[in-house]
């Protein structure tokens, strides 16, 4: 059976369309971190985000769970369990297409049924000041003259 990753759902994707789902993969991406999500909800789901969003479409067909296993290193029986997990916290959907599996992660985190660890305003707020703390300095920095500090009158060198 061949292996599929990166079947578009919308085969002609306009730039726009790839714009925005890059867009929500960032925003989703934040989300994953605010969340209480162990190890492997974490890893499959961050691999189901580059592997729609991230890549510019709204979903991705696979064919096996080994592709997941294959990515990530966890075993059938953790992607297995992961996923049905997810599924049940709504974060992901999943829908037999065909001979494959489509998965897409639900953008909204409102829908979401599992726990915040750190509210949406915080995590703004905090993302804004590590912004504010990154950004590049518009004024030129000046040397600082270094000189020898003076000794006390005292000191026998």
């Amino acid at each position: 059976m061949e292996q599929v990753i990166g079947e578009t759902t919308a085969p002609s994707a306009q730039p726009t369309e790839v714009a925005q789902y890059l867009q929500i993969a960032a925003i989703v991406r934040r989300e994953l971190w605010r969340f209480d999500l162990n190890k492997q909800h974490r890893i499959i789901g961050s691999v189901l985000l580059e592997l729609s969003f991230g890549m510019g479409r709204e979903s991705v067909k696979i064919d096996r769970l080994r592709v997941f296993c294959d990515l990530t290193g966890l075993d059938r029986s953790e992607v297995s369990k992961a996923l049905d997990q997810l599924k049940r916290m709504r974060i992901v959907n999943a829908r037999r297409n065909g001979e494959h599996m489509e998965y897409q992660l639900e953008p909204e985190s409102d829908q979401w049924r599992c726990q915040p660890l750190v509210m949406d305003r915080k995590s703004l707020e905090t993302l804004e000041w590590v912004e504010m703390l990154n950004r590049p300095h518009t004024v030129l920095a000046q040397p600082i003259q270094a000189h020898e500090p003076e000794l006390p009158a005292n000191w026998h060198a």
